[in-house]
């Protein structure tokens, strides 16, 4: 059910709508769909206006990559309109991960946080439940984001998203595909303005809590239009921001930046998925290499930050240490954004007539490039 603050968005979302790109041939690439159905964000803005600067999506290298200056060098910054992006397709869907980037979380008391942060130190080792990193404290560097999957048949139109708001997983999907699925429970509604869903995020923790939040009484609207835009230096409630490809940004990155932007690594490699390969399904293994997962971070608690393969859903379960820790709705870390065709299937019990778990195209996997083109180039028979 849409609650009240949808109506308060109707004019809004009928006027943003209008400008929207122009329809694309339906063998478009990945990079074409991510951006085509690149989200609206409805981003909550602090009551203090000079707070509301750090409600705003930004570069994470808006300076450099040096990630424990961020706190203080966004005052004197501007801070331009970015998201990223990460891409992956079946011969049946696109599964992109939006991420937006802000350089301050600021939702905890400071002694609080000081608190947590030294018991997590003390008792790392020994907390097998990992929630203590998750507990809802301020500190520098924020990441998060939201998966849209995209089915290709008969047009091109998104029906799925995935939020993991400081690691709870909620499940959205459109009107369509609920009427399609009424056994469904737990699913929220997905709100499309055009072809783009509607995600509405927090102030100063930015949660992405999909279209059904609470109405903001302060807000800004985030759309995709190509070119970063700074939000200082224009009164619309509408704000362009660019896209930057996750791969080339964070995987990619050269050594000595990943020294001064990443805390901690780890190598995905043991993560398998299947792959099309000369018309052969593969198992295949996710690149091997040492990548970043906690973004530097010194002001309150330390390192909170995460990339999108670092996250998992969590729940309660894990304090009472329950057998059950990775069934359904919770995963390991690496999971949803490697593999998010088997975590799709699973959270909304689709079988894979209606929704492939092979991929065609996986950036994160060494596949031959002519694989890679078909992907872009694939069509329906």
């Amino acid at each position: 059910m849409i609650r009240r603050f949808l109506f308060s968005f109707g004019i809004v979302c009928c006027w943003l709508a209008s400008y929207g790109p122009p329809a694309i041939a339906q063998t478009a690439s990945q990079d074409e769909a991510a951006k085509r159905f690149a989200p609206i964000l409805v981003q909550e803005q602090s009551r203090n206006p000079k707070l509301a600067k750090y409600d705003s999506p930004a570069k994470v290298d808006f300076v450099d990559f040096d990630a424990t200056k961020n706190w203080e060098r966004a005052k004197d910054h501007p801070l331009l309109a970015y998201g990223y992006y990460a891409s992956v397709a079946t011969k049946t869907h696109y599964y992109t991960l939006y991420g937006f980037f802000y350089p301050r979380d600021w939702k905890g008391g400071y002694a609080a946080t000081k608190f947590i942060d030294f018991m997590h130190r003390v008792f790392n080792i020994t907390d097998p439940t990992r929630i203590l990193p998750e507990m809802e404290f301020s500190h520098e560097n924020d990441f998060e984001g939201t998966l849209v999957v995209v089915a290709k048949y008969p047009e091109p139109h998104v029906i799925i998203a995935e939020s993991l708001p400081h690691s709870r997983l909620k499940k959205f999907a459109t009107a369509d595909f609920l009427a399609n699925h009424p056994k469904l429970k737990g699913v929220e509604e997905l709100v499309l303005v055009g072809e783009r869903p509607l995600i509405v995020s927090t102030s100063k923790g930015h949660a992405e809590e999909g279209s059904e939040w609470k109405r903001p009484k302060r807000f800004r609207i985030f759309t995709y239009t190509g070119v970063a835009e700074d939000p200082e230096k224009t009164d619309s409630l509408e704000v362009g921001y660019d896209l930057l490809d996750i791969k080339k940004t964070f995987w990619d990155m050269p050594e000595s930046d990943m020294q001064a932007f990443f805390a901690t690594r780890h190598d995905y490699s043991h993560i398998t998925v299947p792959i099309l390969e000369d018309g052969e399904v593969k198992i295949e293994h996710i690149e091997k290499k040492m990548v970043g997962t906690r973004i530097r971070g010194h002001v309150d608690m330390h390192n909170a930050a995460r990339m999108p393969w670092k996250w998992e859903g969590i729940t309660w379960k894990r304090l009472l240490h329950l057998r059950f820790r990775f069934r359904h709705n919770e995963m390991r870390h690496g999971e949803w954004f490697f593999d998010p065709a088997m975590v799709i299937g699973k959270h909304f019990k689709l079988g894979e007539k209606e929704l492939s778990r092979v991929y065609i195209s996986h950036p994160y996997v060494a596949l031959p490039k002519d694989t890679q083109r078909a992907a872009n180039e694939y069509s329906p028979e």
